[in-house]
């Protein structure tokens, strides 16, 4: 490292005056001006060197102030390595402001030759004289370890003198070192520099000390104390506390005049490049909806392309559903797959639910599965429950009920997520990796719907209506479908249209229930649109069309509703047995009961699989105990008939019966009369 001596000795070779003074021709020589401003020639001195004029030894703050002039081009032409010259000079004599300003420039290599080693003696130099701003940047070359070795300790002694000296800069730093500390006294000290950095206008400070504030760290929580914070934040132009001052605004339920000061701000950040103030504006644009939603996307699509991937994932939302832009299935997926690419789990599982149902990409359930994996290894709830479901149903994947529950599970009891309480419920109720337990999946139903998840709702609508779990209650499972449907929840909207179909707890009318199936179905909610094949298949409050019928069926088979493959293959049956049997062996594998007690008549009478008596008494069998009331009429009808053991015996058919005519199943219940 250079000597201390050393830099003296070549500070001490001072350029001589005249060698820094312009020399005039004849020509420009002129005589007009003072005699003290006229060199031995009589010509008239430049304003360069008659600024440079002013650096004597005997006062080298003048020398200083020739220099700032020379290197900032006040007055005089712009000149840095004139500046350096004349700092040179005020640091010769021990100047602590010139040994500052030629250490700064010595820093950078501006002016002078850079050079790290001589810096640090400079400003060291500097420093011991008391120049707190030299002291500030001696601490920030240890801290940063330029020119010697990274030295904290040594760093925090320089910064505390600086800040001791007056330097509010060196105080935010000293705070901004010690504010992860748990020591109690660090979180006195970092409070007390963190409000003295504050009132001395930096901005930063303003916001850490806010922070601290809401969390309640080394002081007592204070909302309104952490606003007035944020805002002296933001009024310092630190765009961060903008952003936050909008969204504690946005979150404590803000006025109209408020929630016009939040976009403001969140605007203001925005515009300085803060990608995640232009992503949580477009949120807000998008909740307002109408004539404003357009604006939501413009706000995505400045976070996009300010980097932020969310922003990204919800500009690719926008174009899929057409949210402030016309719909453009492709963009939507091409920025899903940026957003996804950038980082952000939310967008891959986005960009997983457009390659499972194939909407402006080719369908790959396959590849949604990996898409959902992706994400659920970036710990998203979400994605570990799209990847449970696909686990659950085995499609894309191999199936695995285990997994798929500690999916859901995990969801659930670990990760607050109430959507994956309730398909945890769903597990229980259809008895999935677990026994059958209808009381904890209404119970897990219910927590997600008093929680906010309308699928929650619909579900436990779904049990009460038929008492499963909880006393049967038709009119309050309607009225829960309402409250889903309402929401948005397009499972609510089925179960209402069934409802109103059957006249089960509301008034029978085919007509609202038609309504209500082809707006869920019209929605994606693939179990509307097997009612809604069901409607086309019978004709009921609409034409007949058993091909619609067929395709909606298929639309919802392979979307991963077991109900829909019973559908088709009821559908199959009359021209291609075969095809209803297998349609039928994967809606039972499912867990789908009614699928299992028809297959279970196919091997009963050999149509489309060998015929096999027991296979079918065991299918039948199974859809009993799933609570399926054919299968458990099917069996009365078996040990009637004598199908089974060779014998017929009423008595052994009858509670079979009884089972199927208290579920609801007429012909069980004539059977019951006619005996």
């Amino acid at each position: 490292m250079t000597s201390l001596r050393a830099v003296f000795c070549s500070l001490l070779l001072i350029v001589p005056l005249s060698s820094m003074r312009s020399v005039a021709s004849a020509q420009e020589c002129s005589h007009a001006c003072p005699r003290r401003e006229r060199d031995a020639r009589g010509c008239c001195l430049s304003p360069e060197d008659r600024m440079a004029a002013r650096c004597v030894p005997a006062q080298p703050a003048q020398c200083v102030v020739a220099g700032l002039a020379f290197e900032r081009g006040e007055g005089v032409t712009t000149d840095v390595a004139r500046a350096g010259a004349l700092y040179r000079r005020a640091c010769a004599t021990r100047h602590a402001e010139g040994c500052r300003r030629l250490g700064a420039m010595t820093r950078t290599g501006v002016g002078v030759t850079r050079d790290s080693d001589q810096a640090l003696i400079l400003f060291r130099t500097a420093c011991d004289q008391g120049d707190a701003e030299a002291c500030f940047q001696h601490a920030e070359m240890h801290e940063q370890g330029e020119g010697t070795p990274v030295d904290t300790t040594r760093a925090r002694e320089r910064y505390d003198r600086s800040c001791q000296l007056g330097f509010a800069q060196a105080c935010w730093r000293v705070a901004t070192l010690i504010n992860d500390s748990a020591a109690p006294e660090d979180a006195t000290l970092a409070t007390s520099l963190l409000d003295r950095s504050c009132r001395a206008g930096i901005a930063e400070a303003c916001r850490t000390l806010a922070e601290r504030y809401v969390s309640g760290r080394g002081v007592a929580a204070d909302t309104t104390q952490a606003l007035r914070l944020f805002e002296s934040g933001c009024a310092g132009d630190d765009v961060l506390s903008c952003e936050r001052l909008s969204v504690i605004l946005r979150d404590g339920g803000i006025a109209a005049a408020e929630q016009r000061r939040t976009e403001r701000l969140l605007e203001r950040a925005c515009r300085s490049g803060r990608g995640p103030a232009c992503n949580e504006l477009g949120l807000i644009f998008e909740e307002q909806g109408g004539r404003v939603a357009a604006r939501a996307a413009e706000f995505y699509r400045l976070a996009c392309e300010d980097g932020e991937p969310i922003g990204c994932g919800n500009l690719g939302r926008a174009y899929q559903e057409g949210i402030g832009v016309a719909v453009d299935l492709e963009a939507g997926v091409r920025l899903f797959r940026q957003g996804c690419d950038g980082g952000e789990p939310g967008s891959c599982v986005s960009l997983g639910l457009a390659t499972e149902d194939g909407r402006g990409i080719t369908r790959d359930v396959a590849a949604a599965a990996r898409l959902y994996r992706q994400a659920c290894d970036q710990a998203d709830s979400l994605g570990c429950i799209h990847l449970g479901r696909l686990l659950d149903e085995g499609r894309g994947v191999t199936r695995d009920l285990a997994e798929s529950l500690r999916l859901f599970r995990r969801a659930c009891e670990q990760q607050d997520d109430l959507y994956g309480c309730a398909n945890l419920g769903l597990m229980y109720e259809r008895g999935r990796g677990v026994p059958a337990d209808p009381a904890r999946a209404a119970a897990l139903y219910t927590q997600a719907c008093d929680g906010g998840e309308l699928l929650g709702c619909a579900s436990l609508g779904a049990m009460i209506e038929q008492g499963l779990g909880a006393p049967a209650d038709p009119a309050r499972a309607v009225v829960l479908y309402t409250q889903a449907c309402d929401g948005g929840e397009l499972y609510g909207c089925t179960r209402l249209g069934l409802a109103f179909r059957a006249g089960t707890g509301v008034a029978q009318d085919d007509g609202r229930a038609l309504e209500l199936v082809t707006r869920a179905c019209d929605g994606g909610e693939l179990r509307g649109c097997n009612a809604l094949g069901y409607f086309l298949e019978r004709g009921l409050g609409i034409a007949a069309d058993a091909a619609r019928a067929g395709e909606l069926y298929s639309r919802a088979c392979e979307g991963g509703i077991p109900n829909g493959c019973t559908s088709l293959g009821t559908l199959a049956i009359s021209r291609d047995p075969g095809a209803a049997a297998a349609l039928f062996q994967r809606a039972c594998d499912a867990g789908h009961m009614l699928a299992c007690s028809n297959l279970g008549s196919l091997h009963e009478l050999g149509s489309g699989v060998p015929r096999d008596v027991r296979r079918a008494v065991e299918l039948w069998g199974r859809a009993c105990e799933g609570r399926e009331p054919r299968g458990c009429f099917n069996l009365g009808r078996a040990y009637e008939s004598g199908l089974i053991g060779g014998t017929a015996s009423a008595s052994r058919a009858r509670p079979h019966y009884q089972r199927a005519c208290t579920a609801g199943y007429a012909e069980a219940c004539e059977r019951l009369g006619a005996r």
